[in-house]
């Protein structure tokens, strides 16, 4: 036994009550690494410590913070996975089966909850479930993506697919397959997890009707190996009350287990699923947060929700904004990058933000003005595509509600080579704003379009229809809306900076 040093001892009465002794080869402890008995706490109140050992009432504290703080990631870091849970179950609820088709026949309109829709597309969706190799048989004059479970990118097809819009078969593989493909004249994709979606847009070719459309991307068919070839069902989505957005309450746990059953273990990351792991959320596990965790649950998503609106409105990065200064639009995605990446490192606050007001990547819609890696090669996207700028502030920095009008111009130049269009979605859904309109927004093709003298054109966003002009988008009081401004084929002054659109004013 080590000789211990007698440092000091207190005699009271007959004897020796207590002593304080150190070891022979006592430490020099920084004051840093060491926790004092008492730690008072802006978030906890009062810690309460013996010699670093927490007690028990500290010990509770911590574990539910912690708990909280695994909750609070799960669900930043999960909101994609979320939004294409929801997307599955939706279009599921709305009567598409799983590689069955849904179907715009009459456009989208505010009753089909998506987040940030285009009412003047047509649209097919799928909920695709890969658990063996499946093809999807895509018609020329179309464009489309698959996004996995994680809302990352599988493929592009269609006119940025790598048959360059001219009809193709893919066959899509789940991760991991081992047994035998077929052969044949059809692209191979791999998809990581088995829940995706597919998603295409039917182009308008000069000289067809919407109904010629509409046949035309009724010519997509889905299908796996084992069943062989079969005639596809469609279901119209247009006029039906439906949901795909996730949710924003405790609910939100139990979508992202629902996608954590029907997947392999870790599909969704090592990050992700140990996350998830730790407030319950496992693979072949029953998901029963007692009534105290479901408690936490509920505070946990109040609270990232919060932080996600906020990232989504309010984003204080200032390397996000296409013009800078005291201009307030915005790039959707960040840094434009499809991944989230810059320089290797993903930057959570783009994901979270990105995913929270929007769906669906390709690395297509992401136009820098330069070229761009697709499936179909290397393109260059000047004068191509399309480029979405975003913002739910006027030039104060007030958020936008249909409570004031507001005017914006935009100035006259060549920044567009097809044309551009304003659509308002409401602050509470992301969805379409709610008006008297089953057409929301305006664009540059509007029949009637007032442009003023020197080419400009000014917008009205009220309320109530302006008397003076029929340049008008409706907004409803006492409900906020946020903007996506859509450039279709941006040419050369939208990326150098040279052509810039300026902020709503607010003029009542």
């Amino acid at each position: 036994m080590k000789k211990l040093r007698l440092l000091s001892a207190v005699v009271l009465g007959l004897g020796i009550s207590s002593v304080v002794a150190a070891a022979e080869y006592e430490a020099k402890v920084p004051k840093q690494i060491t926790t004092p008995d008492i730690v008072e706490t802006q978030t906890l109140g009062k810690l309460t410590f013996t010699d670093g050992i927490p007690d028990k009432e500290t010990q509770i504290k911590a574990r539910e913070d912690l708990f909280m703080t695994r909750a609070k990631t799960a669900f930043l870091n999960g909101i994609p996975a979320a939004s294409t849970e929801a997307i599955f179950e939706g279009l599921q609820n709305a009567g598409v089966k799983t590689n069955a088709i849904g179907i715009t026949e009459n456009n989208l309109d505010a009753r089909q909850l998506w987040l940030t829709p285009n009412t003047t597309s047509y649209y097919a969706f799928s909920p695709l479930l890969v658990e063996e190799p499946t093809f999807i048989e895509v018609p020329a004059g179309v464009l489309g993506f698959i996004d996995d479970a994680y809302m990352q990118y599988v493929t592009d097809v269609g006119a940025l697919g790598e048959e360059q819009g001219k009809g193709a078969t893919y066959l899509i593989v789940p991760k991991g397959w081992k047994g035998k493909l077929p052969k044949g004249d059809h692209f191979i994709r791999y998809a990581k997890t088995k829940t995706n979606w597919f998603l295409i847009r039917g182009l308008s070719i000069k000289g067809m009707t919407p109904e010629q459309v509409i046949a035309n991307m009724k010519k997509t068919n889905i299908y796996t190996v084992s069943e062989g070839k079969n005639k596809e069902t469609f279901t119209n989505l247009s006029g039906k009350d439906m949901n795909t957005i996730h949710a924003n309450n405790y609910e939100f746990y139990e979508e992202m287990n629902r996608l954590v059953q029907r997947e392999d273990v870790g599909a969704l990351g090592d990050d992700l699923t140990g996350t998830l792991a730790s407030i319950g959320i496992v693979k072949g596990k029953e998901f029963s947060p007692t009534n105290r965790e479901k408690e936490l649950l509920a505070e946990s998503a109040a609270i990232a929700n919060a932080q996600a609106r906020t990232l989504a409105f309010f984003p204080t990065d200032q390397g996000i904004y296409k013009w800078g200064g005291d201009n307030l639009w915005d790039f959707p995605f960040g840094h434009k990058n499809h991944d989230f990446k810059v320089n290797g490192t993903v930057i959570q606050d783009d994901r979270t933000r990105f995913h929270y007001i929007a769906t669906g990547i390709t690395p297509a819609m992401v136009n820098k003005g330069g070229i761009v890696k697709t499936a179909a090669g290397d393109i260059d996207m000047l004068g191509k595509g399309s480029d979405y700028i975003h913002t739910a502030r006027d030039e104060n920095g007030d958020a936008l509600t249909g409570d004031h009008v507001y005017e914006i111009t935009v100035p006259a130049g060549e920044f567009s080579g097809a044309f551009w269009s304003f659509m308002p979605y409401s602050g509470q859904t992301r969805s379409g704003l709610e008006t008297d309109s089953k057409k929301i927004g305006i664009n540059s093709l509007k029949e009637g379009l007032e442009i003023n003298k020197d080419g400009s054109v000014t917008i009205i966003f009220s309320a109530i229809k302006p008397k003076h002009t029929d340049n008008w988008v409706q907004t409803v009081k006492g409900k906020s809306f946020n903007i996506l401004f859509r450039n279709y084929s941006p040419l050369k002054s939208w990326f150098d900076g040279s052509w810039e659109l300026g902020n709503f004013k607010k003029i009542n």
